[in-house]
């Protein structure tokens, strides 16, 4: 029901998007009668019915879809003919316009609000994934980030070389690509995004209207996790998005100076299935957090360069890492010390000497209910950073 109220609130956009499409194929129609199109007002025209074939069902609209199809198919082949094209064009049109009526008819009362999307069930974690939604059509990155922010924290890139400045930043918990970006195409962004250093890789998935099997199969092989098909129902992206971030392999930062403790949590970790992230103190440890946006964070109270107060203080400032668990271990006990780190934003506080199976646990109390059903992958890796 959410989804429907959701998608019912944002027609009122895209019906309002579809006038201005609508004017832009009328004079693309306009220079193909009277013969002035040439091959860049054919590659436009081809751009803009792909983007309506990939969002018209989506929005409840599967005519558009339907029609854009068939007219991309013939755009898109080798004997293209300026007849045809004018009568495709000619039903998209009249399809476009059929649904801007219906849909102006069937829209909310001025001043009725969708109501929000709900959170996927079972999770209740402070965590928000980190996701990076690239795409240049503004009715598909409105609807993505409206359906997904509500649990996740969501940046959007509007072409491919943004997608990469973002990956190059820092490591999302995943990021969806469209294939054909106005600079770049999907395979390209992939490629490049596989030369950035290990630790903070993201894992992709593609959404996109091209279906072809050839380029699906290189994608793939490239590194794509996943692949969903345009025009998407809003519920099956959220069941995608939530599959693929079950299955991704939670980090854990361990930031303490004490070599002994370091170890002792890596290794419990690892044997838990999770990748684990050292950081030796509090400088380090706040770009590692910056950098990798780890799911739970064990931090070590007193540190040099910045100490636990300090660290957690300037974590909790950004939106990107506000929500992001800390677990913090200190031989400071007092009633005071212990209310500080709380105050500032410690989600657990743990006394040393501790029991390293009880922080261990606390890990996975957050890491388990950071996605629902979420469970432990088998094997793990570390990396100091």
């Amino acid at each position: 029901m959410a989804d429907k109220d959701l998608l019912a609130g944002l027609r009122g956009l895209y019906l309002k998007q579809l006038k201005e499409r609508m004017a832009a194929l009328e004079q693309a129609m306009l220079e193909i009668k009277l013969g002035r199109a040439d091959a860049s007002s054919y590659e436009t025209l081809q751009f803009e019915v792909h983007r309506l074939n990939g969002t018209g069902a989506t929005y409840g609209f599967p005519e558009i879809s339907q029609t854009a199809e068939r007219l991309e198919r013939h755009l898109g082949s080798t004997e293209r003919a300026p007849a045809i094209v004018v009568r495709l064009l000619d039903a998209l049109m009249r399809a476009m316009g059929e649904s801007v009526a219906n849909g102006a008819a069937q829209a909310p009362a001025p001043g009725a609000a969708a109501s929000p999307p709900t959170q996927p069930r079972g999770s209740r974690a402070a965590y928000k994934p980190a996701l990076l939604v690239a795409d240049d059509d503004p009715a598909v990155l409105n609807l993505v980030q409206q359906l997904l922010s509500p649990w996740s924290s969501v940046e959007c890139a509007e072409n491919g070389r943004a997608a990469l400045a973002a990956m190059a930043r820092r490591r999302f918990d995943l990021a969806i690509l469209d294939y054909e970006l106005p600079d770049m195409n999907g395979l390209d962004v992939l490629l490049q995004a596989a030369r950035l250093e290990a630790p903070i890789r993201s894992p992709v998935m593609m959404l996109s209207a091209m279906s072809e099997p050839d380029k699906v199969s290189r994608l793939i092989a490239a590194g794509a996790q996943n692949y969903l098909v345009k025009p998407v129902m809003p519920h099956h992206l959220i069941e995608r998005v939530c599959v693929l971030l079950r299955r991704r392999k939670k980090i854990v930062m361990v930031a303490d100076d004490d070599p002994l403790i370091r170890e002792i949590l890596r290794k419990r970790l690892i044997q838990r299935g999770h990748e684990v992230v050292l950081a030796t103190n509090g400088a380090q440890a706040l770009s590692a957090a910056r950098r990798l946006h780890p799911q739970t964070i064990v931090l070590d109270r007193q540190m040099p360069r910045l100490d636990g107060i300090q660290f957690l203080q300037e974590l909790r400032r950004r939106d990107e890492t506000r929500s992001i668990p800390v677990i913090m271990l200190s031989a400071r006990c007092s009633s005071d010390d212990i209310y500080s780190g709380y105050r500032d934003g410690a989600d657990i506080y743990i006394a040393k000497p501790f029991v390293p199976d009880q922080v261990i646990d606390c890990c996975e109390s957050f890491l388990n209910n950071a996605v629902p059903g979420e469970a432990p992958d088998p094997g793990g890796t570390f990396a100091y950073v």
